[in-house]
């Protein structure tokens, strides 16, 4: 097992040194490995505010636990069925167990991604929550939830 920094390696260092272990040539895969690194990069970006009280960040956001407690972040929205709560004992969660395809009916759970999401903003209660999801931030359904909760 090797271990690299992604700030300052490449993908073809990286298929270099997997031909290496597998001895075997993966040229033929290059543009897989290219666009697998860019995605686990893009994952690996702060979250975005979106309101004073509201961020939307990926996996690696609400994985990261020093960013999430350095953000205040005390609330987790997690819109996935694929991902579970990363500090359950730490952070109060909401889960919204869809798929993310675009057949998913997400007006069903607006409700209670709503009361949620406001029960967050109070003041008393905490700096904001985290709308996470598995991908990178922008995905169909986070879109949705924040065009259909943001102000008119």
């Amino acid at each position: 097992m090797m271990s690299q920094d992604l700030e300052n390696v490449t993908s073809k260092e990286i298929r270099n040194e997997l031909e290496k272990q597998m001895n075997c040539n993966l040229k033929e895969f290059k543009e897989f490995i290219d666009n697998e690194m860019l995605l686990i990069l893009g994952q690996m970006d702060k979250p975005s505010l979106i309101f004073d009280h509201l961020y939307l960040g990926s996996e690696w956001n609400a994985s990261n636990l020093e960013e999430l407690q350095g953000s205040g972040v005390d609330y987790i929205l997690n819109v996935t069925r694929e991902i579970d709560n990363f500090f359950p004992g730490l952070f109060a969660y909401h889960n919204i167990r869809v798929y993310d395809e675009e057949t998913t009916d997400l007006l069903a759970h607006w409700n209670e991604a709503y009361h949620f999401i406001n029960k967050a903003k109070e003041p008393w209660l905490s700096n904001g929550p985290l709308i996470s999801d598995h991908r990178t931030p922008g995905t169909v359904k986070t879109k949705l939830l924040l065009s259909r909760w943001g102000p008119e």
